[in-house]
């Protein structure tokens, strides 16, 4: 899709703009509007369930300018709302927006001493592309998504804590361990985007799944033929109303005769758990499926 739209920008003249169908949403109107600029090109799609929006160079050099940040919510440090598609797969298209992962290439320079890099998390979150970011140091790190949603591990207190219109550094993101032999036999569904992220910052595949509206051939074109077996962490707040409880023991059940799943009733959302308990709780739940 990012092909398709880099070569219809090929065609445009400098400085033109057009609408087009976007692809990513799969929407009937041209709700996709994309304008060439001297060396790269830009596009957004304005449907509000979609809103996939990117920044496309023509030429290797041309990155955005650190004038081009929206100053007023990450006070100028950071380019926002552009993806790079040396760095983007696009994995999973649902009615909540574009989901990625992150490949291990090249840094992509951006502003300053800032790059994108790859990151070690594998998680899918609902609600945009995100990057890793680093300095050259490697003493700052960060986690950035298309609405400009951050995510902090604070240390010594070991709570994540939510950033959402404002990003700024210092960040500090603990390196995961994938020696782990069942790391990817499992996936764990969790409710929000934030508790996927502690959940993956474990070492363990987390999809955030149950707060967004991916339906259950999304799912299955996730999971099924890249795990053995699902494990869902209900929060409270989830399996303690009898409605959205129904709902995902109902997707649960659904996905079973696909794939092995397994329910877990939590005491309070992964993202407030304590991070050892957290632990123990997602090593004991992926030994439940044999390695392959």
């Amino acid at each position: 899709m990012i092909h398709d739209i880099k070569l219809t920008l090929v065609g445009m003249e400098e400085g033109t703009s057009i609408r087009e169908q976007c692809p990513f949403c799969g929407g009937k109107e041209r709700t996709l509007s994309i304008t060439r600029n001297f060396d790269s090109g830009v596009f957004n799609c304005y449907r509000a369930s979609c809103g996939a929006k990117g920044f496309i160079p023509l030429n290797p050099l041309a990155l955005p300018k650190v004038a081009a940040a929206k100053k007023s919510k990450i006070k100028g440090k950071l380019v926002a709302d552009f993806n790079f598609e040396e760095l983007i797969r696009p994995s999973l298209h649902g009615t909540y927006g574009l989901s990625g992962e992150i490949l291990a290439l090249n840094p992509c320079l951006l502003a300053r001493n800032i790059e994108f890099v790859h990151g070690e998390y594998r998680t899918f979150i609902g609600d945009g592309l995100w990057l890793y970011m680093r300095d050259f140091n490697y003493t700052t790190w960060g986690i950035y998504t298309k609405k400009l949603v951050g995510y902090n591990w604070q240390s010594p207190n070991k709570t994540w804590t939510s950033i959402i219109q404002e990003v700024d550094f210092p960040y500090y993101v603990p390196t995961i361990d994938r020696s782990k032999p069942y790391v990817d036999n499992v996936v764990y569904f969790v409710e929000d985007p934030l508790s996927a992220l502690k959940v993956a910052q474990l070492g363990y595949q987390s999809v955030a799944l149950l707060g967004t509206h991916f339906k259950r051939d999304h799912v299955l074109e996730l999971v099924k033929q890249k795990f053995k077996g699902i494990v869902w962490m209900l929060d409270p707040d989830t399996w303690q109303n009898p409605a959205a409880k129904s709902k995902a023991e109902s997707l649960a059940s659904q996905v079973g005769p696909i794939l092995q799943h397994k329910i877990v009733y939590m005491n309070q959302d992964p993202k407030d758990t304590d991070i050892q308990e957290l632990e123990d709780i997602c090593h004991r739940n992926s030994l439940f499926y044999p390695a392959r």
